[in-house]
């Protein structure tokens, strides 16, 4: 039985998709099954992903969909039909490093023995990439202004992701805990996060980076430099920033009641640490 479920949501990556593949298929370990499901894709995404699984019929397989439904849903309707105790998440466009698996694995385990019986999401830094995979920076937390040892509790989760979707890796107990994603999920990482830290789960981090974080046209969500992203759209983007703020608030309330006063409090004890 593969140990880990990798699960990828795909929508039109014709252009990158088999770089991903053979990536995953290059991983130092093969403890794994690929789970994907299309979100209907319109290029040749389809006919990629069914050449590789006659080639790779053990290794990779594809869920029947017909509907476009969206990342987050996509990702949802991935995690319904994954059987392994230990899941992956993936994106269409990025390059993992041979050693992924393995280094979030390792980790995991080390929790697993630290605290048993708990829900645990294990996470990694990234090094983020052009389109050619030309390095723009060695870390994507650094270049973000991500603190994941701050991002691993409720109250900071809630104002704050720390966790990208396609570093992480959920052990069976957390899966139990993470309920389906409702029309105020912003995203499924976020979602993901603060279910875990919800019930008493643990938040955990590897500082290394394990994937190359490809930055191009079509990302749903990339890496922004945050000093020169805010000054550069400080007053055009206030609309936005706040649309965003409100839909994480009403998220983050349908996990648990969150004042107001607090989400702001905490967004503003975040920013203060992040600079320090």
């Amino acid at each position: 039985m593969n140990q880990i479920d990798i699960l990828l949501s795909t929508y039109n990556g014709e252009k990158y998709l088999e770089e991903l593949l053979n990536s995953i298929l290059n991983q130092t370990v093969d403890i794994w099954r690929l789970l994907i499901r299309d979100d209907g894709s319109i290029d040749n995404t389809s006919n990629i992903i069914n050449n590789y699984i006659k080639s790779y019929p053990n290794k990779i397989s594809l869920i029947n969909s017909t509907e476009n439904v969206g990342v987050v849903k996509s990702f949802n309707k991935l995690l319904e039909n994954s059987t392994a105790p230990y899941i992956m998440f993936c994106d269409q466009d990025d390059v993992w490093l041979p050693f992924k698996i393995e280094n979030t694995f390792t980790k995991m385990l080390e929790n697993e023995i630290k605290y048993p019986n708990k829900p645990i999401l294990v996470h990694t830094d990234l090094c983020v990439v052009d389109h050619k995979l030309k390095t723009i920076a060695d870390s994507f937390w650094y270049y973000s202004r991500i603190k994941p040892e701050f991002l691993v509790t409720f109250n900071y989760l809630a104002v704050h992701n720390a966790a990208t979707g396609c570093t992480i890796m959920i052990n069976d107990k957390a899966r139990t805990v993470i309920p389906s994603v409702t029309e105020n999920t912003v995203m499924h990482d976020t979602w993901y996060s603060l279910n875990v830290a919800n019930k008493a789960g643990v938040i955990s981090y590897v500082k290394k980076p394990t994937i190359l974080y490809r930055q191009h046209g079509n990302n749903v969500l990339g890496a922004k430099n945050q000093v020169k992203y805010y000054l550069k759209n400080k007053i055009r983007s206030l609309k936005e920033v706040l649309a965003m703020n409100i839909k994480q608030f009403k998220m983050v309330n349908e996990i648990r009641s969150f004042p107001i006063y607090k989400y702001f409090y905490y967004k503003l004890a975040y920013l203060i640490k992040s600079r320090i």
